[in-house]
């Protein structure tokens, strides 16, 4: 039951992050599952339930490449 209140939460947090990102002009947000590196050394990262990376940080890496989010959400 746990599991489907965090995915339901994590689903209404990235409705609302969304949006709101976008309108401001500061990025994208995204859901898990994907890797955002934390650290590289040690290499550290995470799977955030929902985050947002900003357009620089987008653009630093385009493709599918390891960016760090400026906020994220965890349930």
């Amino acid at each position: 039951m746990a599991a489907i209140a965090a995915t339901r939460i994590a689903g209404r947090l990235l409705r609302l992050l969304g949006p709101y990102v976008e309108n401001e002009g500061y990025g994208e947000a995204f859901p898990a599952p994907i890797d955002v590196l934390i650290r590289e050394e040690p290499f550290t990262y995470r799977q955030p339930d929902v985050f947002a990376v900003s357009q620089e940080e987008l653009a630093r890496h385009p493709g599918y490449e390891p960016a760090l989010p400026r906020f994220e959400f965890t349930s």
